[in-house]
């Protein structure tokens, strides 16, 4: 079982540059991507396939930067005449719009970096690096996956938990059947006791029909049945992948077999016992929202 909710990130370095990659997802009914700090769409292709084949349901959010990393000498280098450039530049636009300008030699050389240095290798350093980048984005990807793995084994320990509350709820409820129907009926013979003292054979033989049609139509015994084959199911595909839409149909079925039950049961303790159910269920169904 893996969940939908994960985070990893992975930072390399090679040849001057680089590389930070983070991935983050949280639920979703389908997959879906955004991949960020990538231009080229060739290799946004590429990681995109890369990603498609590998998860399946989820919002994936994908940051993904190449930075630049100078030695010490070349930190110290700058081109004169395009810092130069710059201030010109500066200067002609605060004299067109009549304002004094007070821009200091620090903030210049911040703008020189951001606009020249950098960006001189930023327009190919994709393409160098094509190879270097899906290999780490791959890594990037296994370690999400092992992280919602993590995540979806803590799970796993919630619904085990409700599903065994679930099986030994029913396990009650189907122990109580038989003294429940023989309770109902002597209920039932109790309230018309008066009436079966002034009725001849035929009618008492009629009312006893009417008696046991009220009882089996109250009957819950299939439902039980049915509800202990979908537990036994539940707890089968807990160790699978790619589980969520069967949880959610398990859920579905649990939660309508229980709606039966409560309009069956009479009894106070039977009724609570659903109650309780249907509380759990709504806990595993809020839970399965997070299931890949």
């Amino acid at each position: 079982m893996d969940s939908m909710t994960g985070f990893f990130q992975i930072v390399s370095e090679k040849e001057n540059v680089l590389f930070d990659i983070k991935l983050s997802s949280i639920n979703s009914k389908t997959l879906e991507y955004k991949i960020d700090g990538i231009k080229d769409f060739i290799l946004l292709d590429k990681l995109k396939t890369i990603l498609q084949k590998e998860i399946f349901r989820g919002k994936i959010y994908i940051q993904i930067f190449l930075k630049e990393i100078f030695s010490d000498d070349e930190k110290l280098f700058f081109d004169e005449n395009k810092i130069l450039e710059i201030k010109n530049k500066i200067d002609s636009v605060a004299k067109i719009i009549n304002i004094k300008n007070d821009l200091s030699i620090s903030s210049l050389l911040n703008i020189y970096s951001n606009n020249f240095k950098n960006k001189e290798i930023a327009g190919n350093k994709e393409n160098i690096f094509e190879k270097d980048l899906i290999k780490l984005f791959k890594k990037a990807i296994k370690g999400l996956k092992k992280d919602r793995h993590k995540e979806g084994k803590k799970l796993e320990t919630e619904f085990v938990k409700y599903l065994t509350s679930l099986s030994e709820n029913a396990e009650e409820l189907f122990k109580m059947k038989d003294k429940y129907f023989l309770d109902l009926r002597e209920k039932i013979k109790n309230k018309y006791k008066n009436f079966l003292l002034e009725m001849d054979e035929i009618e008492k033989k009629s009312l006893e029909k009417e008696i046991n049609f009220l009882i089996l139509k109250g009957d819950y015994e299939e439902e039980i049945v049915r509800i202990k084959a979908h537990l036994e199911k539940f707890f089968e595909i807990l160790k699978d992948k790619n589980i969520g839409k069967r949880m959610g149909f398990l859920l579905q079925e649990l939660t309508r077999e229980f709606n039966t039950l409560g309009d069956k049961i009479l009894d106070i303790k039977g009724k609570d016992l659903v109650i309780e159910s249907k509380i759990l269920i709504d806990r595993m169904k809020e839970q399965s929202m997070n299931i890949e």
